[in-house]
């Protein structure tokens, strides 16, 4: 989506989970007024179907098929920030982190082709944000805090918007009460 709009694609609003995206298209005139509209975690989508997976340890064990997004996608970049914690924690350790990376058969350009790997029985588990695992059929496990990665997403309005009243209202909308609400009920946090 950054590189649309820095080709000339016309946005009234812009959403990142990338503050470097988004700090990017402020630098460049492209967005402004860039603000944090919530948060999102990481977890680990799984297969319903999988019962060999039950724990985080578990989808580093032989025969998993790991999927997670490319390093330059916000999640994929996220995924890796979390393994290097995990490297560090006390209970997971480098040699946790190391057979966990060696699962991974594919990496997908954004979260949603991850999750559908999953969901499409193609693979047993990935790394997604928490939201993407809402209503859909997959288990969900958790990581632990010590290893968790915020991950941050910011708003802006267009700097050519078509209605750049309107956009400013819809961002106010977002960001007040109501807005909040809806986004709570998809599971992000403020």
């Amino acid at each position: 989506l950054r590189t649309q709009v820095e080709q000339g694609a016309r946005v009234d609003v812009f959403i990142s989970a990338s503050e470097d995206h988004m700090k990017a298209l402020v630098d460049a005139g492209k967005v402004r007024g860039a603000r944090v509209l919530a948060h999102n975690s990481l977890c680990v989508a799984v297969d319903p179907a999988n019962r060999q997976i039950r724990s985080l340890k578990d989808v580093a064990s032989p025969g998993v098929r790991l999927v997670v997004a490319v390093p330059t996608c916000p999640v994929g970049k996220y995924t890796r920030k979390a393994w290097d914690r995990m490297k560090e924690d006390a209970a997971l350790g480098p040699e946790f982190a190391k057979a966990l990376q060696a699962r991974v058969v594919s990496e997908e350009t954004n979260v949603k082709l991850a999750l559908a790997k999953v969901t499409m029985g193609e693979a047993d588990a990935a790394f997604v944000y928490q939201t993407d695992v809402v209503g859909q059929k997959v288990r969900k496990i958790s990581l632990p805090k010590s290893v968790q990665v915020q991950a941050t997403y910011l708003i802006g309005v267009g700097a050519r918007a078509s209605a750049p009243a309107a956009a400013e209202a819809y961002v106010k909308a977002l960001l007040g009460p109501t807005g909040r609400s809806v986004l709570k009920g998809y599971g992000f946090t403020f």
